[in-house]
């Protein structure tokens, strides 16, 4: 009896073992596929510190992403963030698009600067890659990114500096953002196409680039400046996306109105003619027709 008991002991510490070497092993598959499919959907250098996956609570945690500038611009980083939190249903994994609960990022911070009077996070979207044609049948070709749901996009204790060389700016700002949260982000308006990294990722930094030109102290030709260009961006995202931009910066919502008609309702309009021409804005098609 004694020697089964050491046998049935030995073996349960194998298992733990084997066990523990399996999940160290699927943080490090995780890193490295962040990190890659990130600088690939991106274009742009990019690390990840680590990644951490509790296999029975449905969260994915990564610590420390940074996301390198476009090429000719000084910061060594655009965006870092501090922290992200994932939480998931397993069984959503395996569908495509991906839906995924909530995105918590956590401390990030974002640089933002100008040269020839391109702002970086202008030219990064500029940059981006062009989308493979969608096939619609529920399956990913190869060359086809990755496309996500997310419910509830969270970012808290954000910081955005502001580098000199702005319009109107002769020093470094730092300009602290509590919190921004977007909605039903490849989701919106029925569509359940999904949403692409790249395109997640602009809009996270779309959102503090007004956030920051909202409730910084700035001047009113930085602001202006700032409302252009994301606005550049965001009509390019999805009409939902510059709908929620809106609400989050009142001196983004007035700019935009002003810049692409004189009422509101044409502003939108706008917006929504834009989205619908950008290459994976369409409503996905009906198999049954």
């Amino acid at each position: 009896m004694r020697f089964i008991k050491w046998i049935v002991l030995g073996v349960l510490v194998l298992v733990i073992v084997v066990g523990v070497a399996v999940y160290l092993n699927l943080n490090s598959i995780i890193r490295s596929t962040v990190e890659s499919q990130t600088a690939q959907s991106l274009k742009l250098e990019t690390t990840l510190n680590s990644a951490s996956l509790a296999l029975f609570g449905g969260n994915l945690s990564l610590d420390d992403l940074k996301i390198g500038s476009p090429e000719g611009y000084a910061a060594p980083e655009m965006f870092t963030l501090g922290g992200v939190d994932l939480e998931v249903d397993y069984g959503q994994l395996r569908k495509e698009p991906i839906r995924i609960k909530s995105i918590h990022i956590r401390k990030p911070r974002l640089v933002i600067e100008q040269k020839n009077g391109k702002f970086n996070f202008e030219a990064a979207f500029e940059n981006l890659p062009q989308d493979v044609p969608t096939t619609n049948d529920g399956q990913r070709t190869e060359g086809e990114p990755i496309k996500v749901i997310i419910d509830t996009l969270r970012i808290t204790d954000a910081t955005v500096i502001l580098r000199p060389g702005l319009p109107g700016l002769d020093q470094e700002i730092a300009v602290p953002v509590p919190s921004v949260e977007l909605k039903n982000i490849g989701s919106a308006d029925g569509n359940e196409n999904g949403a692409a990294i790249k395109d997640v990722a602009m809009q996270a930094i779309a959102a503090l680039s007004a956030k920051a030109g909202d409730i910084g102290q700035i001047g009113d030709q930085l602001k202006d400046a700032l409302n252009k260009g994301v606005g550049h961006v965001a009509a390019q995202l999805s009409s939902e996306f510059s709908r929620q931009l809106g609400g989050i910066s009142s001196d983004f919502s007035k700019g935009l109105t002003g810049a692409l008609g004189s009422t509101t309702q044409e502003a939108g309009k706008v917006v929504e003619d834009l989205f619908k021409n950008f290459p994976g804005g369409k409503k996905k098609e009906s198999q049954d027709k």
